[in-house]
């Protein structure tokens, strides 16, 4: 397992611990010149560079509240997002020669992939104590990895945007008085994100969705020596070979409409190329499935110093006596559903329980 990990490029300590993680490339940041873009907005016309406040605030009353994603539902909360949108079908954008091409190479790269597509989704105004609670984007397009805001020049206080990857985080801080230039950020959709509260002026941004095109594919990998001789013995140990299936656990987050082989994110990606290809080298079969972890923890609640046992974690509803941190890991299960085979087929299987002593993460 050691020169698995090894060859994988990741340290021994995340064998044991997965929360201490080593940096991963899971956000970006940047800037444009003013004149790279010009935005015009319906029955406002253009918005002009930097933006008076007056302007800012014409453009907040035009604006509708933001309703954001809950389950299965889009709802109107503002005690969990408070700010306002104009969608994109009441925008114009006009792009300087060759400035959005470079900025989709430089976010691109940044995030670790070949090429990506960008596909406007709103603009957002937040005013005054404005903001939105953490939250992660919904996959609004086949093929979509990840989001990409642009910070329009309009003087602000706050509005710092905080994203969040397992244990590692990132702030991006985009107030300014006097801004001479557009300041963008992107990162992985799964990733958990939110906008702390703008104190004075207006943060204006304009969101995109974006996209790997559809013929993006994974890309290839010489097979490491070391991963080649850990996973054959592993699976050809001397006595016969292996008939238990071995799972590797990927850092990102996907859903059933993002797994697939060419959709794989940041830091991922490299690895799923090598054990693919050590895998084919080996003649054993690959799959891509989701991974239901389940955890059982005893936990203290409240403040009092209070126990209780049993509780499934991920779940919600501990009970009714305050917040529960969790303690001691009782016990640890893994099911693997939804399953895409090496052509990136979706197969209709049963669900397969994993004993944790068969995976890595």
């Amino acid at each position: 397992l050691l020169a698995l990990e090894q060859a994988l490029g990741r340290s021994a300590k995340r064998i044991k611990n997965k929360a201490d993680r080593s940096a991963d490339i899971f956000c970006a940041e940047g800037q444009l010149p003013r004149d790279a873009l010009t935005v015009s907005v319906e029955d406002l016309g253009l918005l002009t560079s930097p933006l008076p406040p007056a302007a800012a605030r014409a453009l907040h009353m035009a604006s509708t509240p933001a309703r954001h994603g809950r389950r299965d539902k889009t709802v109107l909360d503002k005690r969990v997002r408070d700010t306002g949108e104009l969608h994109a079908d009441a925008l114009a954008l006009r792009w300087a020669e060759g400035a959005c091409d470079a900025l989709l190479a430089e976010v691109a790269s940044a995030l670790g992939l070949q090429q990506i597509q960008a596909r406007l989704h709103n603009l957002l105004v937040y005013g005054p104590g404005q903001f939105f609670k953490p939250h992660q984007d919904t996959e609004k397009h086949p093929g979509m990895v990840a989001t990409l805001v642009l910070v329009w020049p309009s003087p602000h206080i706050g509005g710092e945007l905080v994203v969040r990857h397992g244990s590692e985080q990132a702030h991006f801080a985009s107030q300014h008085l006097s801004a001479d230039t557009i300041r963008w950020f992107a990162f992985y959709a799964d990733c958990r994100h939110e906008v702390l509260p703008v104190t004075e002026g207006w943060r204006v941004v304009l969101s995109f969705d974006l996209v790997l095109p559809a013929q993006s594919a994974t890309p290839h990998a010489p097979v490491p020596p070391a991963l080649l001789d850990a996973l054959r013995e592993h699976f050809f140990p001397a006595p016969g070979p292996a008939l238990r299936p071995w799972v590797f656990l990927l850092d990102h987050e996907y859903t059933e409409r993002g797994l697939h082989w060419t959709l794989v994110k940041g830091a991922d990606r490299p690895r799923v190329a090598a054990l693919r290809a050590a895998a084919e080298a080996l003649g054993l079969t690959t799959h891509l499935a989701l991974a239901e972890v389940h955890e059982q923890w005893t936990a203290a609640v409240g403040g009092g110093g209070g126990r209780m046992r049993e509780g499934m974690r991920g779940r919600g509803g501990w009970d009714d006596r305050g917040d529960p941190e969790p303690d001691e890991l009782i016990d640890r299960g893994i099911v693997r559903n939804h399953w895409d085979d090496a052509e990136d087929r979706q197969l209709r299987r049963e669900e397969l329980p994993v004993a944790d002593t068969d995976t890595a993460s």
